[in-house]
């Protein structure tokens, strides 16, 4: 998830899930990179799906739930 509040770069942010979405390691991965709500660089700044620069609000997470929920029930 992307962060307006300085503490993260999103450039390495972005680097680092190529690296985990290239890996064999996880079963599952729930991208919210392409997003345009709630995973896009400066959505965070969005007041519709945040509450900050960092956490989601009620209609943040029924996105993020519409996108986890998929990823899983393909783990059953």
């Amino acid at each position: 998830m992307p962060r307006d509040d300085g503490t993260i770069n999103n450039t390495d942010r972005k680097t680092l899930n190529t690296a985990i979405l290239a890996s064999s390691v996880p079963d599952a991965f729930a991208d919210f990179a392409d997003d345009a709500d709630i995973g896009a660089d400066g959505a965070p700044t969005a007041r519709t799906y945040y509450y900050d620069d960092v956490h989601l609000n009620a209609a943040g997470h029924a996105i993020a739930l519409g996108i986890i929920a998929p990823v899983v029930a393909g783990l059953r």
